[in-house]
Formats: structure tokens, C-alpha cells, sequence
């Protein structure tokens, strides 16, 4: 089995389809909560904080709405409006004003339809800085280590692995120059395997290991942006260790992959076929919606106002 740091992440629920209509605000809101807090039911005065709910779990819920809600709900909006009922009328009133807004499903850019080459996003382009000023170092590396201890299928975790791969664009880009990215319509991840020398003890191995792995870059130019390495210190006994630059990802969106690995693998371990839902958008689209010129504009407007 994964451990729970992995496990921990599960959302029931996770593959039901985007729903933004009104009437259903209601309905994936007391889901949630049931499924996240552990609940049988929902009173509409029932207090998150009373019901065991904290900041972490705020993450889980505000990423679970806006899978089901198809559109952005923040932890903090989780936090503010902390009693069930004014969270519910804060999520409906927000719809209303979104829809107004994009009264039409905005259009996705295909897989066959997206250009190999991509601006890098605003956010990205702060990073690629860093790489340039620090080069060959690990400064944007975000290691990720897992105890599984165990009957691991470990084929089945490389192929959940790479189920996500093509599912995530970010995870198939690589950059070409400080304004350009590629993206490879597809990325293979190999989940190498190392055993642990008989007359090393284990402690000091990990140390070891997770030393080396915080100290050995990612080079940009070729995709995936990430590794991933299984260290056997024993029989049925693993660190499994994963690490990805921060130019592909943050803390927030490595949440939603592992849940999404966890629920990946055990579909996969029960034969079951890959259980996640289509992707409402993707990492093209946002990246060419973020350099048209109405949003250039939008930023000059907004540089001159602050």
C-alpha cells in the first residue's frame, strides 16, 4: 500500500463531471463536506472549524469545489465564509457573476490544434530568471519523499505516473529560451529503481539518498521536469523519492497530483481503467490567453492604477 502521506490526499468523488448550474451548488457543496470531514450529514449553520476542519483541509475542499463547480474556489474563500450556508450563497453569487462574465464555455485548445511552442506564462518567466542568474543548481527543486512499505506493483505506480504525465501539460514542457516553451505532446517518466547496499545501514542510507536528491538539478531542456526514484531497503520496504522543478508546478497543485496518483494506482492495482475525469482546460490555452493583447492591455491598465 502507499503510505499515508500519499493516501492522506484521496477525494471520493473525484471523478465526477464539472457541474456549474445553480441547483447543484448545494449539492457537490454538502458532498464535499461529507466526504472531507467525515460527515453523515450537513446542518446549514454547521461551522467548518466545529467540524474538525483547519487551513489543510480548507486546500482539500476549495480544490475538490472547483473541480465540481468549474471555477476557481480559494482555500481562503473556505476559511472566510467558514458556516455552511454563507458559503453556499458566497459560491452561488459568484457563479452568477462568472457566468455573466463568460456567458459561453470558453473554448479549449485541442490536442491536435496546440502549437509546439508556447510563451512561458507570467508566472513562469519569475522562475527562468532564477535559472539564469543560479544555472545548473537545484534552487527550484521541489523534492516530495514517501515511506511505502509493503506489496508494492511498482510497473503499476510507473504507469500511474505516466497516466498523469499525459494528462497534465506542465509535465511535458520543457524551455527553449527565456520567453518560450515547448510542449511534446508526449513524455514518457521511468521509474528507476535502486537497492540498498547490504553493509549500509538504513537510516544513514536515507539520509543518503535524500541528500543527493536535494542536490541534483533538473535540466529544463527536455521533459518530463521531473524524476522519480524507488530505493528498496528492504523486502517490501521503499522511500520512494519525486522531485519536479517549480517552473512546472507549486505547493497547491502537488496536492492535487498525488491525489490524483493515489486514486490512479488504486484503480489501476483493482483493474480498473484510468478513473479521472477530463480536464475542464488546459496549460495551452491559459498560456495564450495570458499574451493576447486584451490581456497585455489588462496589465498595463492594472501596472498604471498600482
Amino acid at each position: 500500500r502507499l503510505s499515508s502521506l500519499i493516501t492522506r490526499f484521496s477525494t471520493p468523488h473525484l471523478n465526477v463531471e464539472a457541474d456549474n448550474t445553480s441547483d447543484n451548488v448545494d449539492m457537490h457543496l454538502k458532498a464535499v463536506w461529507q466526504d472531507t470531514l467525515g460527515l453523515e450529514a450537513v446542518d446549514d449553520k454547521a461551522q467548518f472549524f466545529d467540524l474538525g476542519g483547519d487551513s489543510f483541509t480548507a486546500i482539500i475542499v476549495a480544490e475538490a469545489l472547483s473541480q465540481r463547480l468549474a471555477f476557481r474556489v480559494s482555500s481562503f474563500d473556505i476559511l472566510e465564509y467558514n458556516r455552511y450556508d454563507k458559503l453556499r450563497d458566497y459560491l452561488k453569487q459568484q457563479q452568477l457573476i462568472i457566468q455573466k462574465q463568460h456567458p459561453e464555455k470558453e473554448e479549449i485548445l485541442p490536442i491536435k490544434a496546440r502549437p509546439i511552442t508556447l510563451p512561458l506564462a507570467k508566472q513562469q518567466r519569475r522562475i527562468w530568471l532564477q535559472e539564469l542568474r543560479s544555472p545548473n543548481t537545484a534552487l527550484n527543486n521541489m523534492p516530495y519523499g514517501f515511506m511505502i512499505e509493503g506489496d508494492l506493483d511498482i510497473p503499476g505506480l510507473e504507469k500511474a505516473m505516466n497516466i498523469l504525465i499525459q494528462r497534465h501539460d506542465t509535465l511535458r514542457m520543457a524551455v527553449q529560451t527565456d520567453e518560450q516553451q515547448c510542449l511534446y505532446p508526449h513524455s514518457q517518466l521511468t521509474l528507476e529503481m535502486i537497492i540498498r547496499p547490504i553493509d549500509v545501514e538504513e537510516e544513514k542510507y536515507i539520509e543518503t539518498i535524500v541528500a543527493h536528491e536535494l542536490e541534483t538539478p533538473i535540466s529544463l531542456i527536455a521533459p518530463p521536469l521531473c524524476r522519480a526514484r524507488l530505493y528498496a531497503l528492504s523486502h517490501e520496504r521503499y522511500v520512494l523519492m519525486f522531485i519536479i522543478h517549480h517552473i512546472v508546478t507549486d505547493g497547491f497543485s502537488m496536492a492535487m497530483l498525488f491525489r490524483e496518483l493515489s486514486t490512479t494506482y488504486t484503480a489501476l492495482l483493482q483493474g480498473k481503467d484510468n478513473p479521472l475525469p477530463p480536464l475542464p482546460y488546459n496549460y495551452a490555452t491559459l498560456c495564450q490567453e495570458q499574451n493576447q493583447p486584451h490581456q497585455s492591455m489588462k496589465h498595463l491598465t492594472s501596472l498604471k492604477f498600482w
